[in-house]
């Protein structure tokens, strides 16, 4: 893959887990009790899963370099510098989409 290719399959999957993780830690849903235990840790919990604008920053994180270590990085060569370049222009765009699906998404 690509570059390129990797910096769109991150947006993607970045603001699927993210909507994702918050629509399963809903109330009334199965994950409830991860996300009220993540409610009483105050402004740490906040990214970590109780605000879906705040959690591209840390999942994201972690999701854009599993991306990028599993399909760019060759072991006999340095990491390229357009990674480091595209990793906050892959987070930044997760933060408004998130957002603009959560607020689309219906609720049971």
């Amino acid at each position: 893959m690509t570059d390129i290719e990797v910096y769109f399959l991150s947006i993607f999957a970045i603001t699927g887990w993210c909507v994702g993780f918050r629509t399963f830690t809903e109330e009334n849903q199965i994950g409830f009790p991860i996300r009220r235990l993540l409610l009483k840790m105050g402004d740490i919990g906040k990214p970590l899963g109780s605000c879906v604008r705040c959690m591209p920053s840390v999942h994201g994180s972690i999701i854009y370099w599993i991306l990028v270590w599993r399909f760019l990085y060759i072991p006999a060569e340095p990491l390229p510098l357009n990674t480091l370049f595209l990793f906050p222009l892959a987070i930044v765009p997760c933060v408004y989409l998130s957002q603009f699906l959560w607020n689309r998404l219906p609720r049971y």
